[in-house]
């Protein structure tokens, strides 16, 4: 009897066990998926620099000339080849500061921006 005891105590804090590491693990997976969140996509409104954010589709987003990166065509262009009414794809962090943007189009902006 005393061994069949010994079995079921061990067998629930084996259980136990287990249920404290899938708690934590869950926990983990949602803290680094909090870090950025999925890309968005959306038409480049206002640019306020000074004031560190964008207007993208009628929402406020972070801005930060020293975090925020840039790309066009897979290279990275920097903040100057933003301009307004330009199509983006863009990525936050859980602060809601943008940390990259991707240029998208129309093609006739941006072939404007090449040539200035």
């Amino acid at each position: 009897m005393k061994y069949l005891l010994e079995g079921k105590t061990s067998l629930v804090i084996g259980l136990r066990f287990v249920f404290l590491l899938w708690i934590l693990s869950s926990s983990i997976s949602l803290n680094a998926q909090a870090v950025l969140s999925g890309s968005q996509t959306g038409t480049l409104q206002d640019m306020q620099r000074s004031d560190g954010f964008f207007t993208i589709s009628n929402r406020n987003y972070g801005f930060d000339e020293e975090l925020t990166r840039v790309f066009y065509d897979g290279q990275e262009v920097g903040s100057d080849f933003l301009n307004e009414n330009i199509v983006v794809r863009f990525v936050t962090n859980r602060d809601g500061l943008m940390v990259r943007i991707e240029v998208l189009g129309p093609i006739e902006n941006i072939m404007a921006l090449e040539e200035s």
